[in-house]
């Protein structure tokens, strides 16, 4: 069987609760053959260095 790795980036700057939701999405992608390794990046700085900067990074979105 084929895989996919992809890193996610993840801070709770992001979100509360972020790196977890970045979890059970690296569990639920575990099982199509996707494997996600989360990465904890920094609170101090998340929106200037990681956001838009990285491939797959956190964020949220409320109407």
């Amino acid at each position: 069987m084929d895989s996919l790795d992809v890193e996610l980036s993840s801070s709770d700057a992001a979100f509360p609760g972020a790196v977890g939701a970045a979890t059970l999405i690296s569990n639920s992608a575990a099982k199509c053959g996707i494997n996600v390794s989360v990465k904890r990046e920094p609170n101090d700085g998340y929106w200037s260095e990681v956001w838009t900067k990285k491939p797959w990074c956190a964020s949220y979105w409320a109407g």
